[in-house]
């Protein structure tokens, strides 16, 4: 698969990290307003079109119950509306102090034009609030190809898809599948899974989020409930070696996604699973297929490569396999959780 463009999100993503403007802008309008959210629940709906984050953080309980203890009734429209208009006012007064772009992300944008891709952006402040980002991402070296906000999607912003697909007119790609979408919020994930529709949704760690405290198990439970696609996090935090963060991914697909052997019957004698295989222990595909072509010569029937050049559906069909193979410690996670039968083997191969 080519991939063609990647679209990144704006604030805190390129620029402004932490989205201090946004979130200190939120603050200041609620506050105004009489009401005291916390920094937490004003970061929960980042990403989204701010009007609709200001309806979302009034449904939240807490402010639902503050607004009506002070005004004695439930907010309406109008109410959104004034303190939409306090927010963008707080914001242009001090976005102008957060628009820095983020470390690496000039070298990285010219690292990918060199390879031929594209580069789009989606961003949740309106065409407005994006005139003194632009100018200023523009000063210190990074202006996308193409940019888009809900003011071109007839503000339908995220999770809807349609930036996405603002973009790729723009910029003439040819497929959804051809996209990486970069974004740090809830909101740019839903807005990537509502257009690309994945099989699963993987959320990994790094160190500042672990250091956060970011709970990314709860946000793959949110994940999963609003987007209907199975979700999990691999809680990696940067002092590991792959084999740790890899290991869980593959234990986890194995516990979402194989089907029991108990379901499907009696599996066939000398078949295999391989796991363990990545780029990382085998190097180009043509070395797993080496391996494999020596497994099949010896009378082994292949079920599934963890995870080297097989589809989610041959990964299903793990649960056929009489043995586990384990190539490489990566796999000995998945191997513990697929519960092999007691012939299983779990060996160390060659990489080379």
């Amino acid at each position: 698969m080519k991939i063609e463009a990647v679209i990144f999100d704006w604030a805190g993503t390129t620029v402004d990290y932490g989205c201090f403007a946004p979130v200190q802008a939120f603050h200041d309008a609620f506050e105004a307003y009489g009401l005291h959210p916390t920094f937490d629940e004003i970061r929960q709906p980042m990403g989204m079109l701010k009007i609709d984050h200001i309806k979302t953080m009034l449904e939240m309980d807490s402010l639902k119950k503050e607004f009506q203890d002070v005004y004695q009734r439930s907010y309406t429209d109008e109410d959104v509306h004034h303190i939409y208009d306090i927010f963008e006012k707080a914001l242009m007064e001090g976005i102008t102090q957060h628009t820095r772009i983020k470390p690496y992300v000039v070298e990285t944008v010219q690292k990918l034009r060199t390879k031929g891709l594209k580069i789009g952006s989606t961003t949740g402040y309106t065409d407005m609030m994006m005139e003194p980002v632009l100018k200023s991402a523009k000063e210190q070296g990074y202006e996308p190809d193409c940019w888009c906000s809900p003011d071109a999607t007839e503000h339908f912003g995220r999770p809807y898809p349609y930036m996405i697909f603002k973009n790729m007119m723009n910029l003439h790609l040819t497929s959804v599948h051809h996209i990486i979408k970069v974004g740090d919020t809830v909101s740019d994930i839903k807005e990537a899974a509502r257009e690309f529709h994945p099989k699963f949704i993987a959320l990994v760690s790094s160190p500042i989020p672990f250091m956060n405290g970011t709970d990314f198990p709860a946000l793959a439970k949110v994940l999963e409930i609003e987007t209907g696609i199975p979700s999990f996090a691999v809680p990696t935090n940067g002092m590991h070696d792959y084999v740790y963060g890899a290991g869980i991914a593959f234990e986890e697909i194995a516990k979402r996604f194989v089907i029991e052997k108990e379901a499907r019957g009696n599996y066939a004698k000398r078949t295999v699973n391989l796991l363990g295989i990545t780029p990382l222990d085998f190097g180009p595909i043509s070395k797993v297929e080496e391996l494999k072509k020596n497994l099949e010569q010896y009378g082994w029937k292949i079920i599934s490569t963890w995870a080297m050049g097989d589809t989610l559906e041959d990964l299903s069909n793990a649960g056929n396999a009489e043995v586990n193979l384990v190539v490489s410690s990566v796999g000995l996670r998945a191997a513990r959780a697929l519960k092999a039968s007691p012939r299983s083997w779990a060996a160390t191969a060659p990489t080379r």
